[in-house]
């Protein structure tokens, strides 16, 4: 990993192999996942592997009332994502990667979740990036020391219109 990728929305810095693109996030990460489609997570990508075969997506968003452990956990099931997991630091902070070949990772600081995702699409021609090399790529994440202090740390839900957003406290 030659390349760095730094997200001002997201509060991270991180490696990514030189020949990849890198695509910010344009939006919040509130719901669901965020994958190579949605506008909500930072993704760098090889574009020599076809549209979408091979990528990372990085994001954060504020825990909340959640507890750290219990956040990082429900995260990496959303989506058919990670039932079976182990612990994990990244950068100093403590959460969860996905065990079994799972290549997703949750981790907390500061009320602060971040959320990273290696998809191979379980293509055995991609079989290099395995979770071996996903814990590689985590080793070279940064998270910032003010994540969110001027960013949006806070999380409203709308019963009423059924949206939910983040904005700075």
């Amino acid at each position: 990993s030659t390349e760095t990728f730094t997200s001002d929305l997201h509060g991270v810095t991180f490696s990514y192999p030189s020949g990849w693109t890198a695509r910010p996030a344009t939006e919040p990460w509130t719901t669901s996942v965020p994958d190579f489609i949605q506008t909500t997570g930072d993704v760098v990508y090889d574009p020599a592997a076809g549209e979408g075969a091979l990528w990372i997506s990085a994001a954060s968003q504020p825990i909340g009332d959640s507890a750290p452990d219990a956040w990082a956990t429900e995260t990496l099931k959303i989506d058919d994502g990670c039932t079976a997991t182990q612990p994990i630091t990244v950068d100093g902070a403590a959460g969860v990667i996905g065990a079994d070949g799972c290549t997703r990772a949750a981790v907390t600081a500061d009320g602060r979740g971040y959320f990273f995702w290696l998809y191979t699409g379980d293509d055995p021609s991609l079989a290099t990036f395995d979770s071996a090399w996903f814990e590689e790529f985590l080793a070279t994440v940064k998270l910032s020391s003010d994540s969110g202090s001027s960013k949006s740390t806070e999380t409203f839900t709308s019963d009423l219109h059924g949206v939910t957003f983040s904005y700075p406290s």
